[in-house]
């Protein structure tokens, strides 16, 4: 109850359950952990800690595995500066130990993945004479295996082995990744066969991890020999073994791999069909999404809003606006919207006509092309000072138009997610979001090779589990601008698998009516990462605007 109620920031309800829970002579640890580990999810890290800092006036003194239990929560919700922060502060009541910096470590490298806090770590280690043990050359070798860095993870695993520390699965899984990014496939198949007389049993994440790779190099021959191998091992292919090879997969080879995949009965699901249409929509082959589309209803997937934004979104850039406009009406009759989409495809104007239709319009039974200083005349008219009044009226609403919506801008704020690091594995974009404040109204931006990563909204179980699955949205352009328009959270991932590389990020957004007291500072403090309008240019600008629109109507009323 405390975590549900914790889990809708009903913080003041779960304290007065606690307080009961208390007053009844209730082991209330537990609690106190759930709430915590709300607040973290909430992204307010200083009541989090906060509420382990009180742990005493409830009469319990917090011991070491606590204190472990505490860091560990706040590694896994990305505040993993503030868990060594705090050890480190800390360190006279709980003395560092082994257990608390691996603590630390699973965070950069795992986490987070980022190789250069990791090493800073390991340096810090070795100051406060910690000796590092199997479980923390563990991490470290996993992290430079992510970055695929070969040298130091084979140097740190003949390391560790000097030392005495026995490799686990763990390590060997990384080793084979790392073989197989660096064109050592042979090296990889010697780690696997030596794993298997040491009595250790590879698993369908090991040879997984040999086949993504391959197939992201469209290496698909020696991926299917690897597949072949993982099957007279006894090992079940998985729904990521198929998802790899359907990154490189053609239209042939994609329905070979679905008939596969349903024969395996390992799919396929919502989540594959959005990988194989954001496939082909980036290869600009909309004609081969479409048949995909058709194969979809055949597997009986139902297709959800990402799916269908996706797919409207990609016909609209290949300026296929009449079947976009089919599957938009479809999307909606399946009680589904976008408000993304409606804004280009909803009518504006008295036949329909969307904001992606046809750029001409009727006036007065003659075509008008906007956009030339040509103007076609009707016949009535046989004087040009009404038509000259007309434009003079047209250009003056214009202008008083642009007018309004500069001053509807003025305070609007572009925050460009990772600032100049743009959207990127390994980068902590926890630490980024808490530097920004949101408000209603503004943009939250990525930058991004859209060959390699993409954008997905979805919810809170989406975000903690790295699935895309019933996602809420989807962008792939490279350069997304999404508007936050509701006062709620948001989270948002990387659908292509860099989500486990820490490509996540979830921001609140406050209603602009009531802005929290931190607002101003915030917004100062990250020019880099956000980008608000220049109030002194827009006052000039509107000014312009305003003494051109008179001018104009002036014309008219002389």
């Amino acid at each position: 109850m405390i975590w549900i109620l914790g889990n809708h920031s009903k913080f003041s309800t779960a304290w007065s359950l606690i307080r009961d829970l208390l007053q009844m002579s209730t082991d209330i640890q537990e609690a106190v952990l759930i709430m915590i580990d709300r607040y973290a999810a909430a992204n307010n890290a200083g009541k989090a800690i906060q509420t382990f800092q009180i742990l005493e006036k409830f009469s319990m003194s917090p011991d070491q595995r606590t204190l472990l239990t505490f860091l560990n929560i706040l590694c896994k919700h990305g505040f993993i500066e503030e868990a060594e922060e705090f050890m480190l502060i800390n360190k006279k009541l709980f003395p560092l130990e082994i257990d608390g910096f691996n603590i630390i470590l699973n965070g950069w490298c795992n986490i987070v993945v980022d190789i250069f806090e990791a090493k800073r770590v390991w340096r810090e280690m070795s100051k406060c004479c910690i000796e590092p043990n199997g479980t923390s050359y563990s991490h470290m070798i996993s992290c430079f295996s992510k970055v695929r860095n070969l040298f130091d993870s084979l140097r740190l695993y003949d390391e560790m082995q000097k030392r005495g520390w026995v490799p686990g699965m763990q390590v060997y899984n990384a080793l084979v990744y790392v073989l197989t990014c660096e064109n050592c496939v042979k090296e990889s198949l010697k780690i696997i066969n030596k794993v298997k007389h040491m009595g250790l049993c590879p698993d369908s994440s090991t040879y997984n991890l040999m086949i993504c790779p391959l197939c992201e190099s469209s290496k698909l021959d020696e991926a299917r020999s690897i597949l072949a191998l993982m099957e007279e091992d006894n090992i079940s292919p998985t729904i990521e073994t198929y998802h790899a090879f359907l990154a490189s997969a053609s239209l042939e080879g994609t329905v070979e791999v679905l008939n596969t995949m349903r024969k395996a009965g390992v799919g396929p699901n919502g989540e594959t069909f959005l990988l194989i249409l954001d496939r082909f929509m980036k290869l600009k082959q909309p004609e081969t999404a479409l048949t995909i589309w058709l194969e979809m209803k055949q597997y009986e997937v139902v297709p959800e809003s990402a799916h269908y934004s996706l797919l409207v979104g990609g016909l609209l850039e290949c300026r296929l606006y009449s079947k976009a406009r089919e599957l938009y009406a479809e999307m909606k009759s399946n009680g589904i919207d976008d408000p993304g989409l409606r804004k280009f495809l909803q009518p504006t104007g008295p036949r329909g006509q969307g904001g992606v239709s046809n750029p001409k319009h009727t006036k007065n039974g003659k075509l008008v092309k906007h956009g030339t200083h040509k103007v076609i005349r009707n016949e009535k008219h046989t004087s040009s000072e009404p038509i000259n009044i007309s434009l003079n009226m047209d250009l003056s609403v214009l202008f008083f138009l642009l007018l309004a919506a500069v001053a509807t801008t003025v305070n609007a704020t572009d925050h460009i997610v990772g600032a100049n690091k743009g959207w990127n594995p390994g980068i902590n974009y926890t630490l980024w979001a808490n530097n920004q404040t949101f408000y209603a109204g503004d943009y939250i931006s990525f930058r991004y090779q859209k060959s390699q990563y993409n954008v997905f909204l979805v919810n809170q179980t989406g975000y903690d589990n790295c699935t895309i699955e019933g996602a809420l949205g989807n962008w792939t352009s490279g350069k997304d601008f999404i508007m936050l328009n509701d006062t709620q959270r948001y989270y948002f991932i990387c659908g292509t698998g860099g989500c486990l590389n820490g490509m996540k990020v979830s921001v609140v957004v406050h209603p602009l009516a009531s802005p929290p007291m931190s607002a101003v500072p915030a917004e100062h403090s990250s020019k880099k990462s956000s980008a608000p309008a220049a109030r002194g240019f827009v006052s000039l600008l509107a000014t312009s605007f305003a003494f051109f629109g008179l001018t104009l109507c002036g014309s008219v009323w002389i």
